[in-house]
């Protein structure tokens, strides 16, 4: 994606559609756009060679939009970064699929709000060499709180209708997203007390 990014930008550059100047932000941003399009893609046949693949887009629909707004942690490099993602998303898809984790009703409920309050207050955690700027830091907020407000209605519905392996999936995903800002929050203090 990165390689593709950057033909996409020359081409741009080329035909003045953007300057070269401004190429460095288009090119990220298509880089992330590819990135995040072709990894929820595999996750999908990933999730379908699994035999989940109701699963493994509920997994999706509720860590992609979520963690995109939170922040948290980022890897130290894009095999780091896929090798972590996939093994979570394996691990998660493998224990609620053959049942290894089917958490209570109340469990789920104490868990999945405490969580989403949680990060919805911590959001967004930026990394130190990507601040967010305030404007940016509001924009982030207001969107988390509409996103938790969709999956919450999901939350509950799944949890009306005695779902729980849907709610315990829900669960688990709004618990990685609170564990990465907070492992970003600390990665953020220990590199200010280097600098």
């Amino acid at each position: 994606t990165d390689k593709l990014s950057i033909i996409i930008c020359d081409k741009l550059v080329k035909y003045e559609i953007i300057t070269k100047e401004t190429s460095a932000y288009y090119q990220y941003s298509f880089d992330f756009a590819l990135d995040l399009f072709i990894f929820n893609i595999s996750l999908i046949v990933l999730g379908l060679l699994l035999r989940a693949p109701f699963i493994s887009i509920l997994y999706i629909l509720t860590l992609t939009p979520l963690k995109m707004l939170a922040g948290g942690a980022h890897a130290w490099s894009r095999v780091s970064c896929s090798i972590i993602s996939y093994s979570i998303f394996v691990s998660t898809i493998l224990l609620i699929k053959h049942q290894l984790i089917s958490l209570k009703p109340l469990s789920a409920i104490t868990l999945y709000f405490i969580s989403i309050i949680l990060i919805t207050f911590l959001t967004p955690v930026d990394c130190k060499n990507k601040g967010i700027p305030q404007s940016k830091r509001i924009f982030f907020k207001k969107r988390c709180v509409v996103i938790c407000f969709l999956l919450s209605v999901i939350f509950t519905y799944f949890l009306i209708h005695n779902c729980s392996h849907f709610t315990s999936l829900m669960t688990i995903c709004v618990i990685i997203v609170f564990i990465n800002q907070i492992i970003g929050i600390m990665l953020n203090k220990l590199q200010d007390r280097k600098e």
